[in-house]
């Protein structure tokens, strides 16, 4: 599977772009910035469970920033 991450700051483009990705049958989910943040949080949390460690505050921010999420 394959992954397509796109930050687009019009409404209009957005649902413009996910017009011609629909047309290819493809599973699409649109998010905003508030639901973004909230998926990377929990993809975090829950590989953090996985390996029964903690992580830091700076090393979230970090993982952060590498998404494009100023946190």
């Amino acid at each position: 599977m394959t992954r397509i991450i796109i930050d687009v700051k019009s409404k209009t483009d957005a649902a413009a772009i996910y017009q011609v990705i629909k047309k290819f049958n493809t599973r699409i989910k649109m998010m905003n910035e508030k639901q973004w943040e909230d998926f990377v949080l929990g993809k975090m949390a829950a590989e953090s469970e996985k390996e029964g460690t903690t992580v830091s505050r700076k090393e979230i921010s970090k993982w952060f920033r590498q998404y494009g999420i100023d946190f």
